[in-house]
């Protein structure tokens, strides 16, 4: 048996359809594979930015794979003193781009984090050692909280992101992301972190 992995960011797409549903998905220059399985539905993986990859596995590749990946973050392990280790263990790295590494924690990316660090009113660019106890609680509620209801929502489709049943709604709960405004109707501030474009609030994050 062969187990298959990918890698995706922001717009990626992966969609799951009948044969006869992906005629229009495999015309298009961004649908990179597409695997067929033997019920006749597909798996086709579009990655629209080049961010993405997909990788084939044995099992045991597969195990030696999943061990280089940290905890998800919406397991009962993934406690707030895990958090705090997690982050002690990266004290002098910058603690968004902590966030999103995926070898610290799985599955957590560019929008949740600033989403998450808004709503738990830290400051993205400070160190991930720099923040206490108290603080880590609220920034692992928020970011549990922010994870729960973007799935809820069928995630965010901020560009051209989409799933099997649509486009995503979270999008329209955005606290900070490409905002002009935080909801306290401070002026946003857009910086480039670990590559990526974050926007964060000086009045409200500290």
């Amino acid at each position: 048996m062969l187990h298959f992995r990918s890698y995706a960011q922001k717009t990626e797409q992966k969609k799951e359809k009948r044969n006869e549903q992906m005629t229009e998905q495999r015309k298009t220059p961004h649908a990179k594979i597409t695997v067929r399985f033997n019920d006749g539905s597909e798996l086709t993986f579009h990655d629209i930015r080049k961010f993405g990859s997909f990788q084939l596995f044995s099992r045991n590749e597969l195990l030696q794979e999943l061990k280089k990946i940290g905890p998800e973050p919406l397991s009962e392990k993934f406690t707030p003193h895990l958090l705090f280790q997690l982050l002690q263990q990266k004290k002098n790295a910058n603690l968004k781009t902590t966030l999103m590494d995926q070898s610290v924690i799985a599955g957590i990316g560019n929008i949740y984090a600033q989403e998450a660090l808004y709503r738990a009113k830290i400051d993205p660019k400070r160190t991930a050692g720099s923040i206490n106890l108290h603080e880590v609680k609220k920034l692992h509620f928020y970011l549990q909280s922010t994870l729960q209801k973007a799935i809820a929502a069928g995630g965010s489709t901020v560009d051209n992101y989409s799933h099997l049943e649509g486009a995503g709604s979270f999008q329209q709960q955005l606290a900070v992301y490409q905002k002009d405004f935080c909801p306290k109707k401070h002026s946003l501030q857009r910086i480039v972190l670990g590559g990526r474009g974050t926007w964060w609030c000086k009045e409200c994050q500290k």
